[in-house]
């Protein structure tokens, strides 16, 4: 009896002590915000940049001759070039031909002959436009260009192998300690010109024949095609012949001079490629490679060797690299972390990234190369389908990869952020200059085009989203192609309205929020252009055609069906629910559609119920993801309270799945993180560790035997902020397996070596920063590299941050396509980094703009700036260098505005934010007082 009572008194104490918890746990309210203001960027409409069809080029026969040496009056690094290129007038009357040309000095020209022999005259060229304009002489059919016959023009000239990563450029490998320099091609978007007098916009067909001489010191050239022929040429050289190319654009011609070695199979169709001492690497792109291209010749129904003239499949590394790949047609280039696969030291998300990069390259061979877009305008025509095979293509070999919810976060997500700014743009959006063709390669045209065509795969179901994709590549082949052609796919296998309904996404700004409000049966619905950085003071007009799903109550959470379109003819709209839901309801089921979702308080606490329960995974993961990354992001835009949304997202303590956090991370605490002042850091690191003790925990520093492959990317995410957040027994693991790696040269595990290194450096000292400098000098292995790199970046010594940026702005050390990398790093390692970039930059800013061309990097240090005095210290720098900055003066003075903005919102919000944090911390020290007070009571009664 007396055991029976104590329990009985036990259940009482505990009850009330629940009581207790509930009633402490909920603190007060926030305000509105505003934030960042970000200028729209206007495209120049200028038509002279380009080109009419009046001129259409069918061929061209292109000669190259590199000289990585002085020979004679041939410099090193540069090289001799012919092309002829046949061609004839669409229209009567062409008096004059105009191509491009670009950083080439032309030496002869002629028409329809063997040697060259008009002179060049700089004054028919505009340098603006790159552009040279050539009058047909008379003696080629009197002065005008036949309509009805081929005319070849033949132009000799000389080109310059830079080292900036466009055009015909120079790169380099070492091998057993001495330089090699290879010859390679990055044409997208508009450098062709740079290696030979061309038409160089993608609506310019042509076929092309290569020859390459090349030194004997240089035992391989590679080109789209197979080699024809291979003879002995003058001084030892050898000339080698390729095959005719398909029809295609002059930005998909590639080739490449250089001593690699090949892995080749499938009777030498397939092979990949890459300097010999990391040749033993390219062995899992040849796998997946292989079994890739078999996938996608069956998806769209046209075999990739049955096209005409498509002989092979080439893959090369390139160690330096501006893009992170290229879809040359049967050539595609790679930064070498985008291919290399060494099972033993490459991490497990490396090995993902290679997978889905190859097939984004090789979904281009049917988007992109054998359907290509008319104007960079449209982009997306090529870039969103590669993307959205870069996923949903890599998930047709790799099913249990999670790779479509991946792709939610990482594409649909991560494009509303730009897409929630005045500095967005539509899909299809004019793209004359040279730059704004180079800029429209952004998350617009790759992740929110892919993200509207993953909305449109779900609204009309996937079988015909397969037939739309199969007629346009079928009906277009080798054509350039707009928009209207693939909206006339979507409507033939469908039919207008949804044709018309997916057109309306790629020629508008941003998407929508949309507000829920349900009145038993009755769903009221009403939509405004989401802007997070105008809160209440959005003015915004667009509307947007949206397909409403729901699940209610544990219900629909794999049903796609579309229950209405909310027209773009009006605000509001309603919808009659079947049965009122006797709980919650969710709207965007698994967030295919492309908006966001805001409810009235009454289904938002319901919501909240279920995801601080055991059922919370009866959300499905990618609308709890939603649900996370809808309320940081509707927060962060005014439209709900700091202190309601960090109430609902604090139900990650308990969640398990790698989805929700990855949303959770990417953008909300990463920009929470930002803004955090110096005083207020302290709460913040009580924050993370606080909603990260329990995953860290279930997950530990290591890996466990029963590790899904994202348990693994979960536990990467989960140490890298808990370390950095000063978790000890994180940081205790890590310092301890960096020692080994230092002490006894026992390498960290390959899926965690960029956290243990940078905590290692970011606790360590300057013995731990020289030990893995030095690594970094010797390392082979590119993806080891930039592990070590960003390891680096993670100093908290000054000292050591001004050595390692000393050696990016004045050395070859960090190649020029990791610099990013390495600024990335420093700036986001630490809250020091911020002013540890600033220091650097402006005292060193010539030579940072000699290095980098200008001083981008100090506007966005500037942006991140949380405190009067740092700006009070930038307007000081500005007025004291006035004159040294000439024009760059006024570029940098704007940054002032964007920091400005951002302070107010400090003030307002993350001032609210922070308040909040430190009730719930408040709430938590009386809980923690309120049980030690019970369990002592209950232990001096039960033991008394």
């Amino acid at each position: 009896m007396r055991l029976i009572t104590r329990n009985l008194r036990l259940l009482l104490s505990l009850t009330l002590l629940g009581l207790i918890i509930e009633i402490l746990g909920s603190p007060p309210p926030l305000e509105e915000r505003q934030l960042d203001v970000i200028k729209t960027p206007t495209a120049d409409l200028d038509e002279n940049y380009r080109l009419t069809f009046d001129v259409l080029p069918s061929n061209y026969k292109i000669q190259i001759e590199p000289f990585f040496e002085n020979e004679g009056e041939n410099k090193q690094f540069t090289f001799n070039g012919r092309v002829e290129i046949t061609l004839k007038a669409a229209v009567a009357n062409v008096q004059a031909i105009v191509l491009h040309v670009n950083d080439l000095e032309i030496k002869n020209y002629g028409f329809n002959t063997v040697t060259p022999n008009i002179p060049y005259n700089s004054s028919n060229y505009n340098s603006t436009y790159d552009k040279w304009t050539i009058t047909i002489p008379s003696s080629v059919n009197g002065g005008t260009l036949p309509t009805n016959a081929d005319t070849r023009l033949i132009v000799e000239y000389v080109g310059y192998m830079r080292d900036d990563m466009h055009g015909f450029y120079k790169s380099y490998y070492y091998e057993n300690g001495k330089k090699i320099w290879i010859g390679t091609t990055q044409f997208q978007p508009v450098h062709a010109r740079r290696a030979f007098p061309c038409f160089d916009e993608p609506g310019f067909k042509a076929t092309f024949d290569l020859t390459i001489i090349r030194p004997s010191t240089h035992s391989l050239s590679l080109g789209n095609t197979k080699i024809n022929s291979t003879n002995s040429y003058m001084d030892g050289k050898f000339i080698d012949v390729f095959n005719t190319t398909p029809k295609m654009s002059t930005y998909l011609v590639a080739f490449m001079v250089t001593n690699y070695k090949g892995s080749l199979k499938n009777t030498n169709n397939f092979g990949v490629y890459a300097r010999p001492e990391a040749q033993k690497t390219t062995e899992y792109a040849v796998e997946i490679g292989i079994e890739m291209l078999k996938i996608l010749s069956d998806y769209f129904n046209i075999n990739y060797y049955e096209v005409d003239n498509v002989e092979k499949m080439d893959m090369a590394a390139i160690p330096d690299f501006s893009a992170g790949a290229m879809e040359n047609w049967g050539l595609l280039t790679y930064r070498e972390t985008n291919i290399l696969y060494n099972p033993e030291t490459s991490s497990n998300l490396n090995q993902q990234r290679i997978a889905a990069v190859i097939v984004h390259e090789q979904t281009h061979m049917w988007y992109g190369d054998l359907v290509t877009c008319k104007y960079w305008d449209y982009t997306w025509l090529n870039e969103a389908f590669a993307r959205y095979f870069q996923f949903m293509g890599t998930k047709m070999f790799y099913n249990n990869w999670d790779l479509e919810e991946q792709f939610v976060i990482e594409n649909l997500q991560q494009s509303m952020q730009l897409d929630s700014t005045d500095a967005t743009h539509p899909m299809t959006s004019p793209a004359y200059t040279k730059k704004e063709a180079s800029d429209i390669f952004d998350n617009i045209s790759y992740n929110k085009g892919s993200s509207i065509l993953r909305m449109l795969s779900y609204y009309v179901g996937h079988d015909n989203f397969q037939r739309i994709l199969r007629r346009h590549v079928s009906e277009h082949k080798h054509e350039a192609v707009v928009p209207q052609d693939f909206f006339q796919a979507i409507g033939n296998i469908t039919n207008a309205d949804v044709a018309s309904f997916f057109e309306s996404w790629t020629i508008k700004n941003g998407f929508p929020l949309v507000t829920a409000k349900l009145n038993g049966t009755k769903l009221t619905l009403r939509q405004k252009r989401f802007m997070r950085a105008e809160g209440s003071n959005n003015t915004k007009t667009e509307l947007y055609n949206i397909p409403i799903t729901i699940a209610a109550d544990h219900l629909g959470f794999s049903n796609h069906t579309v229950a209405a379109i909310f027209p773009d003819t009006s605000e509001t709209f309603e919808i009659t629910l079947q049965n009122a839901p006797t709980n919650y309801y969710i709207l965007n089921v698994q967030q295919t559609g492309f908006y966001r979702v805001n409810y009235e308080d009454e289904n938002w606490n319901k919501i909240k119920s279920v995801l601080h329960s055991d059922d919370r995974d009866k959300i499905h993961v990618l609308n709890r993801a939603q649900i996370v990354d809808d309320l940081f992001n509707l927060a962060r835009g005014g439209d709900v309270e700091y202190k309601q949304a960090i109430d609902i997202i604090r139900y990650l303590k308990n969640e398990t799945h790698y989805i929700p956090w990855l949303a959770a991370i990417n953008q909300g605490l990463t920009f929470l993180s930002q803004r955090v002042k110096s005083e207020d850091a302290k709460i913040f690191e009580w924050f993370v560790n606080d909603l990260m003790s329990n995953i860290y925990k279930k997950l530990t520093f290591n890996e466990l035997e029963d590790d899904r492959r994202i348990d693994i990317y979960n536990r990467v995410n989960i140490l890298t902020w808990l370390c950095k957040y000063g978790h000890e027994d994180c940081i205790a693991h890590a310092k301890e397996a960096f020692d080994e790696y230092l002490n006894a040269f026992k390498k960290a595990p390959r899926d965690y070596r960029q956290v243990i290194y940078c905590n290692a450096i970011r606790y360590g000292g300057d013995n731990e920063f020289n030990f893995l400098f030095e690594r970094f000098m010797n390392e082979d292995v590119a993806a080891e590299q930039l592990n070590v790199l960003i390891g680096l970046g993670c100093s908290k010594n000054e000292r050591n941050i001004e050595k390692l940026l000393g050696r990016l702005i004045r050395t070859d050390n960090i190649r020029p396509q990791d610099r990013a990398t390495a600024i990335n790093a420093v700036l986001n390692s630490n809250p020091e980094g911020v002013d540890y970039l600033y220091n650097f930059i402006t005292k060193n800013y010539d030579d940072w703009k000699e290095t980098l061309g200008d001083l981008a990097t100090l506007t966005t240090v500037v942006g991140r700036f949380t405190s009067k005095a740092q700006v009070e210290k930038f307007k000081a720098f500005l007025e004291k260098e006035k004159d040294n900055l000439g024009d760059l003066h006024s570029s940098l003075s704007n940054a002032l505005t964007t920091v400005n903005s951002n302070l107010e919102w400090d003030e307002k919000y993350m001032t609210a934010f922070i308040k909040h944090l430190n009730e719930i911390n408040s709430a938590s020290v009386k809980i923690f007082s309120v049980i030690l007070s019970v369990v002592t009571l209950i232990s001096l009664y039960l033991f008394n």
